[in-house]
Order: structure tokens, then sequence, then C-alpha cells
């Protein structure tokens, strides 16, 4: 009641950009110092948000998303953001602690995703929603779905990116056409815009929450087996025990850590990357020709040469054995020397 009493004031709206912000920043990595408390203040806000919520009856069971107004869409988001919010109060050095906000993160997760699936608003993702057991998927297709998603996710944002940039081009326009008095048409961001946008948020909270929900749960086992295992007992088996408890703290503050920076790791190309790019291959390669047809010109025009000094050789060796054979004709007259064979006297 006394925190009902302290939000009396605030409008469901206010409430929710408030805490949509902490949230924002913490995706961001641009909370300061005082994050903690900024992430518990956001936290109360969103559970006024969901008391107004529920009190107003902005959602049925009854509904589906033609029937969802465009300013309510929204507050579909306030169990995703609740989620987002669990996830980072507290940190690896309480592990108890820890684990029971992350278990509460993942149940809000769900709560999201079941919100989500019954106004079907989960985009392409709806087949992925419903668990299915790991090992009945092999590695093939988990990776295809996990490619497939990747690139959808990349397209949300563009897509997003595209509406803010549409929305706040609006508000420019539609500013300085009241500042000049102008009257003239400005190009709206009209509801249907409005709608796609959140359609697209809700999208890509979606993705978000599939990634998370996964990671979160892990964790929470690693946890739960770390304050399970012993770490005060003395024996031979002490050092093993520490070094455990180690490794497993280590893996706990990796899952917490940047998961864009792993995701691009879940992507990386299992083969190795080419060292030149196809234009400088395609340069190396007319070198390499040019190269080649210079070497062939320049023995091309040896053999040349060497068969041109060939022939000069020849043609003046026969020549001068022409000659000698003048010579001799010129002093042996035809006819002359001994004709036949005549017998001794």
């Amino acid at each position: 009641e006394a925190a009902g009493e302290a939000y009396q004031g605030a409008t469901l709206l206010e409430l929710f950009e408030e805490a949509r912000q902490v949230v924002e920043q913490l995706e961001a990595g641009s909370v300061s110092g005082t994050g903690k408390s900024a992430v518990e203040d956001a936290l109360s806000s969103l559970r006024e948000v969901e008391k107004r919520i529920d009190c107003y009856g902005l959602f049925s069971s009854n509904e589906d998303k033609d029937d969802l107004a465009t300013s309510d869409m929204k507050y579909l988001l306030v169990t995703y953001y609740t989620a987002e919010l669990l996830a980072n109060l507290a940190g690896p050095e309480d592990p108890s602690t820890r684990a029971c906000c992350l278990v509460q993160a993942v149940e809000n997760y769900g709560k999201f995703l079941a919100l989500c699936e019954r106004y079907d608003l989960l985009g392409e993702s709806k087949m992925v929603v419903r668990d299915q057991p790991e090992e009945a998927v092999d590695a093939a297709t988990v990776r295809t779905i996990k490619i497939a998603r990747f690139k959808r996710e990349k397209a949300i944002r563009a897509q997003i990116q595209q509406l803010n940039s549409k929305r706040l081009d609006y508000r420019r326009k539609e500013s300085l056409a009241l500042e000049e008095g102008s009257t003239s048409s400005v190009d709206r961001f009209d509801e249907e815009d409005e709608r796609a946008a959140w359609s697209l948020q809700i999208e890509l909270a979606v993705q978000k929450s599939l990634d998370k929900r996964k990671l979160l749960a892990d964790e929470v086992q690693i946890l739960r087996h770390k304050e399970i295992t012993p770490t005060d007992t003395r024996g031979p088996g002490d050092d093993t025990t520490k070094e455990v408890v180690s490794q497993l703290h280590k893996v706990a503050q990796s899952l917490t850590g940047d998961r864009e920076q792993r995701k691009a790791e879940v992507f990386r190309p299992s083969h190795t990357l080419p060292t030149m790019s196809i234009e400088e291959l395609a340069e190396a390669e007319v070198a390499r020709a040019a190269e080649e047809r210079r070497r062939a010109e320049a023995a091309a025009q040896g053999s040349s040469r060497r068969r041109g000094s060939e022939s000069s050789d020849e043609d003046e060796e026969g020549l001068r054995r022409q000659r000698a054979l003048d010579d001799w004709k010129d002093s042996h007259p035809r006819g002359s020397g001994n004709s036949r064979i005549k017998p001794l006297a």
C-alpha cells in the first residue's frame, strides 16, 4: 500500500517509460554506480504497472492481436522488462540471492513468451517457443535455427531503426511547422507505423527471451551446484574442491558477461578465413600472367636469334664449298684427264 501511495501521482505511461529507460541503459551498459538502486526502483515501478494493468483489465484471454489497442501494446513488455531487471539485480558475489533472482527472471521470460503466443505476436519464433528436448535435435538443425534467428534479429533491428528515424523526422518537421505557423501537410507517423514499431519491439524481445531464458536456467544450475559444494572442509581433496569452486565461479561470471560477444563466437566460421580479398587475388594472378608472358617472349626472341645465327653459318659454309667447286672446275676443264684405261706399251 505504501508503494501504491508513492506512485499515486504518476501515470501508467510514466511508470512504464521510467522502467523502460533503465532497461535500455542496462542493455547499453551505461548504468552508473548507483545501478542497483535504479534497478530496484524500476522493478517497483513495473510491479505497480502490472497491478494497474490487472486493475484496468487491459488484456483479456478472449482477445487476439487485432483486438489490442495500439496504445496498449507496449505494456505486453512489462514481464520482459521485469525479467531483464531481475537478471541484473544481484551479482555473482552472492550466489544464493542471484539464483533466486534468476529463477524469477526465467519465470517472467516464460510469462512473456506465453502472453505473446496467446496474442500471436511471436513472429518467426513461433515454432521455437515450445520447449523441445535438445537431445532430440541434431547439431546441424540447432545451428540452422540459430543462424535464422540471428538474421531475423538483424532485420528487426534495421526496421526498428528505420521507424524510429521516421518518428523523429516527423516530430522535427511538425515542430518546425508549428514554429513557422505553416499549414503545409507533414508526413505523419500514424497509428499503423506505431503499431508496427511496437510489434517489432515485441518480436525482438521474444528473440532475446529465447536466448536468455536458456542461459539463465543453466546459470541457476551452476549456482545451485556451487551452493551445495563444500568449501570449508579440510582434507586431502581440499585443493580439488577449491579448484572446482573457482572454475564454477568463472563460468558463472562468464554467463553474465557480454552476450553479444558470445553470440558472435557462436556464428564464427569453422573454416580458415582467406588471407586476401578477391581483388588482391586477381591482381596477383594478372601480375603472374604478365611475368610468364614476358619470360615466354624473351625465350622466343633468344631462340629466334640462335636459329638466325645457325642459318647464317650454314649459308657461309655452303657458299665456301660452292666457290671451291667452281675453282676446281676452272682448273679441270670438262673432258680432261683419263677418259678410259689405256694398255701399257
